[in-house]
């Protein structure tokens, strides 16, 4: 899966393969990637608790 958000403050690209999740600033120009499991529902649900 892979969605680009862009608001008038920032730049974001999201990127999960099943196995883990990467974040992605394009604006602030840095990245996070850490190990997700479940369905892609659960993980959206765990990144919007995160």
């Amino acid at each position: 899966m892979a969605v680009d958000i862009r608001t008038d403050a920032a730049h974001r690209k999201v990127f999960y393969d099943g196995k883990k999740m990467t974040l992605v600033g394009m604006t602030a120009r840095k990245y996070v990637d850490f190990p997700v499991t479940g369905s892609v529902a659960e993980m959206v649900t765990r990144a919007a608790d995160d």
